[in-house]
């Protein structure tokens, strides 16, 4: 049965799956196994979507995240048990999404991402005038046309009922934070290079993130009420996709490694201020555009969040041309951007190298209406109050060792376990007391507890 995010979600899933069984009475479709999908007839839908899981999600190593058009909920399944009967049900039942990852647990979080096959750029060319009157096979033949496909290609290609997902397929990728975040930046910069190469079809800027989840095919389009297809379909050899390799694909886009040369620090508390200057700046510049991009209602704040970012981006690179690059980029991130000419004309006249900004962090979250929850993601703008919060965590993180306990509750559980090795060996209370040093009101008690266990 699934693993659910929540208790009332999986009654609703639970009903679900009990309708299973009576719909695939009636539609003749067997149980088919994730592996097994080229042994059996499956209606269209369902073997475009199992044909897509299988490609995205091969290694069967982690849970897969669905949710439906709300967002507002997820529930996961392993990759080991999903079947033709869950996946068919699934995708007549609604606007069905899939994340591109794998997570280690039941969150769908950076944090608890744990691999990573897939980059799907998506490509909004309904809002493009001269675009949106064109059936998604012709905007692909346009692409191909403008040499777009000459590397890297996509190894498939989707409409989303409205829009085209390009699927480019990776050989698995670690992307546990702890132990790969590398993994999980390079594929963004990947991304970003990607995103820059479809701009003018209308790429979305906005789907780097690692816990993503796309419309799956065989669903359909709660916006448009369209049907989410693989094009080409027919014509695709399924054994023999293309995969890239990330550093390969990395290399071939011209993303570089930076490797830096240490240099002899001959004044050490100067060049360090620099360097927390830059470091402040950065934060802050990365901070404003995540609000940014991830607030759906940014009308009111576009103006001056723009110009934050830009201060704090001149400040840390003092590179214009750069900033031009990047804030015409960010400002396209948006769920509502600005015309390019406001950006000239409102944000990018404005700015000049060398004039220095100082801002409090209270003058930036007013302006911004930054809330609490929203600081949860940010790196330095944040209030004093939830820099104690994340002082306090990092306090009783410190307090725990290796077993998540601290050192009364360690202390604890050492004794438990030398009074119970005692008792299995025959020794009385009063025994223990003399033999471990402990109170008798001590041995007592903790004798009472195992005898609960």
């Amino acid at each position: 049965m699934s693993n659910l995010a929540t208790d009332d979600f999986g009654l609703w899933v639970q009903q679900l799956n009990d309708e299973v069984e009576e719909v695939s009475k009636s539609t003749g479709v067997e149980y088919v196994s994730y592996d097994d999908i080229d042994a059996f007839k499956l209606d269209i839908r369902t073997e475009q979507a199992m044909k897509h899981l299988k490609a995205i999600h091969s290694a069967n190593d982690g849970n897969i995240a669905f949710c439906y058009q709300d967002f507002e909920k997820y529930f996961f399944d392993d990759t080991f048990s999903l079947s033709a009967n869950k996946i068919k049900n699934m995708i007549y039942r609604g606007s069905l999404h899939i994340s591109q990852s794998t997570f280690s647990g039941y969150r769908r979080l950076e944090q608890t991402a744990y691999s990573n096959s897939v980059i799907v750029i998506d490509v909004d060319f309904y809002n493009i005038s001269g675009l949106n009157e064109l059936p998604a096979m012709n905007i692909i033949e346009l692409m191909k046309m403008d040499g777009l496909f000459e590397y890297p290609a996509p190894s498939y290609w989707i409409s989303t009922g409205n829009g085209i997902s390009l699927v480019f397929l990776l050989e698995q990728l670690p992307v546990r934070a702890k132990f790969f975040g590398g993994n999980i930046n390079l594929r963004k910069l990947v991304i970003e290079k990607l995103n820059r190469r479809f701009m003018e079809y209308g790429s979305d800027f906005r789907t780097s993130d690692i816990t993503r989840v796309n419309k799956i095919p065989g669903t359909y389009n709660y916006k448009t009420g369209n049907m989410v297809e693989i094009l080409d379909y027919e014509y695709l050899d399924w054994n023999n996709l293309k995969r890239y390799n990330l550093r390969e694909l990395a290399e071939e886009l011209g993303i570089e490694r930076i490797t830096k040369k240490k240099k002899r620090n001959k004044s050490g508390r100067k060049v360090s201020n620099l360097f927390n200057m830059y470091t402040l700046n950065y934060y802050r510049a990365q901070d404003i555009k995540h609000i940014l991009t991830t607030r759906v209602d940014v009308e009111g704040v576009r103006e001056v969040g723009l110009f934050l970012y830009a201060i704090h981006h001149m400040n840390a690179f003092e590179d214009a041309d750069r900033l031009e690059e990047d804030i015409l980029l960010l400002n396209l991130s948006m769920a509502k951007p600005l015309q390019e000419k406001e950006v000239y004309k409102k944000i990018l006249k404005h700015v000049k190298k060398g004039r220095r900004y100082k801002f409090k962090n209270e003058t930036i979250i007013n302006w911004l209406g930054i809330q609490e929850a929203e600081m949860d993601d940010l790196k330095t703008i944040i209030s004093k109050d939830n820099r104690k919060n994340r002082q306090l965590k990092r306090e009783r993180a410190d307090r725990r060792n290796k077993n998540c306990l601290t050192s009364r509750e360690q202390a604890k559980a050492d004794n438990l376990n030398i009074i119970s090795a005692l008792l299995d060996e025959g020794y009385r209370q009063k025994d223990i007391v003399v033999e471990t040093g402990l109170s008798k009101g001590t041995v007592s008690k903790y004798t009472k507890e195992l005898r609960t266990l």
